[in-house]
């Protein structure tokens, strides 16, 4: 079944402070949709708001047309995984352990995992190449290492929508681009439905088939690449001068920052 996120005018407040202004987004199968904008813009509370982890308004945020006010956390976590900007974790855990954790949702009790799980488990080592770090304790393992193992978490989930917050901003430049193919893969290969925030414009622009730009809580311009990155529209959003070129090899826009104005 496709699985699909929608956003109707969501606006979402801390205390008396407006972050999120009437919001509308659409993000759907087989595509990874990037959430852009500068720092302060409102991207991670968006993110918080589609999980739930932030209460967001009645009829404003809908998973596969269900209101997500009128769900359970099960419900939700069955439909839905997140991928945090940082993990931090206390205990010893393997590798094994803490992919099975994504399974929690869909074991029921005391019950232990079965060899469904087990192997469900495995499938989601094997999809983001991790599978050879099973055993290994999590906190043996580089950044890189790391981020695949929360993803792999998440896979466990079998969920078909994953959001990402910043998955690849603490990552050198090969764990960068590593991340991001095993990302775009899992959408255009397996129909997933990606919403990932980034801070790199070029990234976004290699990987995401759309864009959401935001700037004070509220979305500037969305669409695909080539529409959203335009020089205007980088200028005015992240106050700066800069220069957008076709890449030769990807034909995706590609930017230079000049300088700050």
């Amino acid at each position: 079944m496709e699985q699909s996120v929608k956003i109707e005018n969501l606006s979402f407040s801390y205390g008396d402070r407006e972050v999120l202004k009437k919001i509308c987004a659409d993000f759907k199968p087989g595509m990874v949709c990037g959430l852009l904008g500068p720092n302060g813009s409102g991207k991670t509370t968006l993110l918080k708001n589609i999980a739930a982890i932030l209460k967001p308004q009645k009829n404003a945020v809908y998973i596969n047309c269900r209101d997500i006010t009128g769900m359970t956390p099960l419900e939700i976590a069955k439909e839905m995984a997140l991928v945090p900007q940082s993990t931090h974790i206390d205990f010893d855990f393997t590798v094994e352990e803490i992919v099975m954790m994504g399974r929690t949702p869909h074991i029921k009790g005391f019950a232990g995992e079965s060899s469904e799980d087990r192997e469900i488990v495995q499938q989601a080592l094997e999809t983001v190449r991790v599978s050879h770090l099973k055993d290994r304790s999590i906190k043996s393992l580089s950044g890189g290492e790391l981020q695949r193992v929360v993803i792999a978490r998440a896979l466990a989930q079998k969920t078909r929508i994953i959001l990402l917050d910043e998955p690849v901003s603490q990552l050198d430049i090969h764990h960068q681009l590593s991340i991001m193919e095993t990302i775009t893969g899992l959408a255009h290969e397996q129909n997933f439905t990606i919403v990932t925030v980034l801070h790199d414009l070029n990234l976004a622009a290699e990987y995401c088939d759309s864009i959401y730009l935001l700037k004070d809580g509220q979305i500037v311009c969305g669409g695909p690449p080539k529409e959203v990155l335009t020089f205007e529209m980088i200028e005015s959003v992240y106050d700066i001068v800069c220069l957008v070129y076709e890449n030769p090899v990807s034909k995706k826009p590609h930017i230079i920052p000049v300088h700050s104005k």
